[in-house]
């Protein structure tokens, strides 16, 4: 028994969906190099003669017209033509015994509408058809049947990855294509057709190459394939346009808190003892209000000690004036003068042992209330006292946004005690020195309220935490979520390439 080999030979098939694709099934070839197709026979040597024309030439152009003009003579064709297909349409690449047919361009248009008629069905479309065939559509083919004379017309496509990509048309003047012939010339086109097929692609031009690819890109991206993450992938890029069009505001946001516009110590007038302490830190006061004592106990046994001095020197001034000792009453108005001069300064003392509130405020700093006896030292700073009722804003901006910002800029601060009230506020002051605290370097903004219900707030108090937002321009909206990191990446790119 001969040993079979499997060869390929192309058949029309219908799919599962209902069209019509190309396909290839198996056929045998006899050990003897014997093609064993449909009960005929075609010897694997014309075969191999038919490929050994299609590699012989180096222009892709020169071996199709040469073997189109062979398959002609092997099949007793009056004429062949191959066309490929370019974009949507068939373009016939050579024609049988023709070597330059661009003055026949009706006749090529025709060639090229029977080449488009198979293509489009994807099966060998024959004209006048078989007995027993199935319908097809002929009307390009008839076209062309007619002008050639009545000349029988068979259609072969080219198959690649199951599509057509190229058609061989037959042309007979005289009888017609039988079935065994039919077969023949399928299997030949089956086996010739994927190397006519490379060797086309290896000798396209550059732009040919790019077009296409290009084509094949556009399609796999716009096409039904994978369209729920084309969608997604879509969507994404819109919102991305968007964002990178869309014009914002962008705030700045940093860490704030609440102080007093003025700030004022009151300190100890001179060296003694606490007596007495009458507010804590957060009381409100008034101008005038004592806020503690000293000890005034060697004050004012100083002050009858001076007040005594006086009197007994008063007293030597009246008995020199009796005597008239001019000289004695002299210095008795001297030793007066230095006595009431201590006596001044004593009482002075004594008036500023009571610590009273310069003016209407909040003690934001002292509670000496556990410290009452203690000794104190002149200028010793007892309490800290802020304005009831005018505040300033201070706003603890990060260096890398403090370039964005510029006096008159507007914002808003959001405090956690009043979380449920923002309060519009408006820069007055950029300090130009950096702070550096807690591991992060920041400047101090100073702003100011402009809202008229800060009078009537009763919770405000200065300490008071919260964030401010400070307007700096007008961004798109993919710069504001983007830009820290692009910085970020442009800092680093710097460092490492420098």
């Amino acid at each position: 028994m001969e040993p079979l080999l499997l060869a390929p030979t192309p058949a029309s098939a219908q799919r599962a969906d209902g069209r019509i694709g190309i396909r290839t099934e198996p056929r045998l070839v006899g050990a003897q190099g014997e093609l064993q197709t449909l009960g005929e026979a075609l010897p694997a040597a014309k075969v191999l003669d038919l490929f050994a024309v299609a590699l012989s030439h180096e222009k892709f152009a020169d071996a199709a017209s040469a073997l189109v003009t062979e398959l002609a003579q092997r099949f007793g064709c009056s004429q062949v033509s191959i066309g490929f297909l370019r974009q949507r349409d068939i373009t016939v690449t050579a024609i049988s015994h023709v070597t330059d047919f661009r003055e026949q361009q009706t006749l090529v248009s025709q060639i090229a509408g029977a080449m488009d008629e198979c293509s489009d069905q994807g099966v060998t479309v024959q004209f006048p058809p078989l007995a027993q065939a199935k319908p097809q559509i002929t009307q390009f083919h008839g076209a062309l049947s007619k002008r050639q004379g009545g000349a029988a017309i068979c259609s072969v496509p080219i198959a690649r990855a199951g599509t057509a990509c190229g058609v061989l048309t037959f042309e007979r003047a005289d009888g017609t294509f039988t079935g065994s012939t039919l077969a023949r010339i399928e299997h030949v086109v089956a086996l010739i057709g994927p190397l006519l097929v490379l060797r086309r692609e290896r000798d396209r031009p550059l732009r040919s190459v790019l077009r296409e690819r290009a084509c094949a890109s556009l399609k796999s991206l716009f096409g039904s394939a994978y369209l729920v993450p084309k969608l997604a992938l879509g969507a994404l890029a819109a919102a991305l346009a968007a964002a990178a069009i869309w014009q914002v505001d962008y705030r700045v946001s940093a860490p704030a808190r609440l102080e007093g516009s003025v700030q004022r110590v009151t300190v100890a007038p001179a060296d003694g003892f606490l007596k007495q302490v009458h507010v804590r830190a957060g009381a409100v006061v008034k101008q005038g209000q004592v806020l503690a004592s000293l000890d005034q106990d060697a004050d004012e046994l100083e002050r009858r000690k001076w007040e005594s001095e006086i009197a007994q020197h008063e007293n030597a001034y009246r008995e020199a004036i009796a005597k008239h000792d001019r000289s004695a009453a002299v210095t008795s108005v001297a030793r007066i003068e230095e006595a009431r001069a201590q006596l001044t300064l004593i009482e002075d003392k004594l008036g500023r042992a009571n610590i009273v509130a310069p003016f209407d405020g909040i003690i934001i700093k002292g509670d000496l209330s556990q410290l009452l006896g203690a000794p104190v030292k002149q200028g010793d700073t007892l309490f800290t006292l802020a304005p009831s009722a005018d505040y300033r804003v201070i706003v603890e901006v990060d260096e890398r946004d403090i370039a964005q910002l510029a006096q008159s800029s507007h914002g808003i601060l959001m405090l956690a005690a009043l979380s449920s009230d923002p309060i519009a506020i408006s820069v007055q002051r950029v300090t130009p020195v950096a702070i550096t605290s807690e591991g992060r370097n920041y400047f101090e903004v100073e702003a100011k309220l402009n809202d008229p219900r800060v009078a009537q707030w009763a919770a405000l108090r200065p300490g008071l935490k919260g964030v401010a937002k400070v307007n700096a321009g007008q961004h798109s909206l993919l710069w504001v979520w983007t830009h820290r990191v692009a910085d970020t990446l442009r800092l680093m790119t710097w460092s490492w390439t420098s």
